[in-house]
């Protein structure tokens, strides 16, 4: 064979050669980049999930702060009512519009409850919604059965106001386990 011809069949060689090498870098690079596209849109995922999860923790943990302060607001003005009932006194119209206010706000606090879950949390808050609105409409009754005049009905109606506000207090300290627990629990995540 004579050198021209070994060095043409070595040139041609090469460019074979240094076509299957750029082939094979550019299909290199290829997977590379499909790899690099595949991490990037996993991380983003895994982030936004993140941050959603985030998100609701906080909207829930707001919802439940509501939740309580309605809650002392109501207790706080059901309290002196109880006490004024104990003692067969009348409730002014104040009281009564306050303690109505109070409650709506209970309940409309609870109710947003609703949206963040979770089903435990919100059956919780709607025990003591429905127990606080037991104790309420016991209460609005109150001036009826005092004027009544009937000591039997009034002292039947003084009962069940405080077993109205026994089940309250027993669905509050509910509601506050269950929301230290689904707060703790899902702050920990």
């Amino acid at each position: 064979m004579d050198q021209g011809l070994a060095a043409a069949l070595a040139g041609i060689a090469g460019v074979v050669g240094a076509g299957i090498g750029g082939l094979a870098t550019a299909y290199g690079a290829r997977v590379g980049a499909q790899k690099t596209i595949e991490a990037v849109h996993t991380q983003v995922t895994h982030q936004a999930s993140a941050e959603h999860e985030h998100w609701t923790r906080e909207q829930r943990r707001q919802a439940c702060d509501e939740t309580v302060s309605a809650w002392m607001t109501f207790v706080t003005l059901a309290v002196p009512c109880q006490g004024r009932i104990s003692r067969d006194q009348d409730l002014s119209e104040e009281q009564f519009n306050t303690l109505h206010e109070a409650f709506i706000a209970l309940t409309i606090a609870t109710a947003k409850l609703q949206l963040w879950g979770p089903d435990n949390l919100v059956s919780s808050a709607n025990s003591m919604s429905s127990a606080a609105k037991q104790l309420h409409v016991a209460m609005l009754r109150w001036p009826q059965t005092l004027h009544g005049g009937d000591t039997a009905e009034t002292s039947a109606a003084k009962e069940q106001i405080e077993a109205c506000a026994t089940s309250a207090s027993a669905a509050w300290r509910s509601f506050a386990s269950t929301a230290h627990t689904t707060l703790s629990v899902r702050s920990q995540h």
